[in-house]
């Protein structure tokens, strides 16, 4: 069965100052570097790219001329990132095995990584990769501390996100999309479904400002 891919190339980067997803680094647009790592994953076979509504034109004459084959469908993306999420969930083959689910702001993914998962996936129905806090967390109102918590057991969740396409179109169905969800773990959990964590990449780092751009050196 086929595998296939969602990626979130639709944030407005506020804080980045403009599209971060196509700001240009190193003479490429930073999704190239995203398409590309699924380009060379021998495990995913098609990929649905969400892009803003007005960078559509601009993204497939992108993909043509890069030669990234396995984008078979470019959709717009929606005023949150679950709307855009489900957008793309759209153009899925329900026949496929697994979904996967990326920010196109995390460009330093591996095809490495992409197998992992998608491996995972077989045996567990929903897989995510994270990383454990080393600071001390605690709550803030304003400028007082309100109080610590135990950092044993939290994690920083990053994507890619690993779904069965059938688990995913049964959690739709149950949950209240008006509530805000910053991934689709979330999703899936308030479905009442059950998620797997397993150890991140510490390599695969977001892009939100324009000083994550310096951390990038030597990942891609």
């Amino acid at each position: 069965m086929e595998n296939c891919a969602i990626i979130v190339a639709a944030g407005r980067g506020k804080r980045f100052g403009g599209y971060k997803q196509f700001h240009k680094y190193r003479g490429r647009h930073l999704i190239y570097y995203t398409l590309r790592a699924f380009e060379r994953s021998r495990l995913i076979n098609t990929v649905v790219l969400v892009v803003p509504k007005g960078m559509i034109p601009f993204s497939q004459s992108f993909v043509k001329r890069h030669g990234f084959h396995k984008v078979k469908t470019i959709v717009p993306g929606g005023k949150r990132r679950q709307d855009s999420v489900k957008n793309g969930f759209q153009a899925v083959d329900r026949s496929a095995a697994c979904v996967v689910i990326h920010d196109g702001a995390r460009p330093a993914v591996t095809p490495a990584l992409l197998g992992k998962g998608i491996r995972l996936c077989r045996k567990y129905p929903a897989v995510i990769f994270g990383l454990p806090v080393t600071d001390t967390v605690k709550t803030v109102r304003g400028h007082r501390v309100l109080t610590t918590l135990d950092r044993d057991g939290i994690f920083l969740i990053q994507t890619p996100q690993f779904f069965r396409v059938n688990l995913l179109a049964r959690a739709y169905t149950r949950v209240n999309f008006q509530r805000n969800y910053t991934d689709e773990a979330g999703l899936i959990e308030a479905a009442g479904f059950p998620v797997y964590h397993f150890l991140g990449d510490r390599k695969n780092i977001k892009i939100t400002d324009r000083d994550d751009l310096r951390r990038l050196k030597g990942r891609l």
